[in-house]
């Protein structure tokens, strides 16, 4: 492993063309610079982690369930009449309360209307 040391001040160093740790070299005060080092290093550590990685991806499943659940509410809504009768027609039509789609069809189908709503509010 490297250290900061290996990254000396270059009062030239401009950091908008250096990538990854070689951005050490434009950073004048060498204290700044080991912090920075070693927050490099912690990340990459914690990217290799296998718990992580784990507590990364529930916390994308948690989000991806409030999208869900708060397109399965909008979706309510448009069904209701709360968007209108168009909005209302059409989510009949695209059907986003069927069992057949995915959050993706859903979000497309929110998406149609949404603009339908919007057309309607015209």
């Amino acid at each position: 492993m490297s250290s900061e040391a290996d990254y000396p001040y270059d009062p030239r160093a401009d950091v908008t063309r250096l990538t990854g740790l070689a951005k050490l070299t434009a950073v004048k005060d060498r204290s700044t610079a080991g912090l920075l080092h070693e927050l490099y290093w912690q990340a990459e550590r914690n990217e290799r982690d296998p718990s992580f990685q784990a507590n990364e991806r529930r916390k994308e499943q948690r989000k991806l369930d409030e999208e869900r659940e708060w397109l399965e509410a909008l979706a309510a809504a448009a069904r209701s009449g709360g968007f209108g009768k168009v909005a209302e027609e059409l989510c009949h039509t695209v059907g986003p309360g069927n069992d057949t789609g995915t959050l993706r069809h859903l979000a497309k189908e929110m998406r149609a209307l949404s603009d339908a709503g919007r057309l309607v509010r015209r």
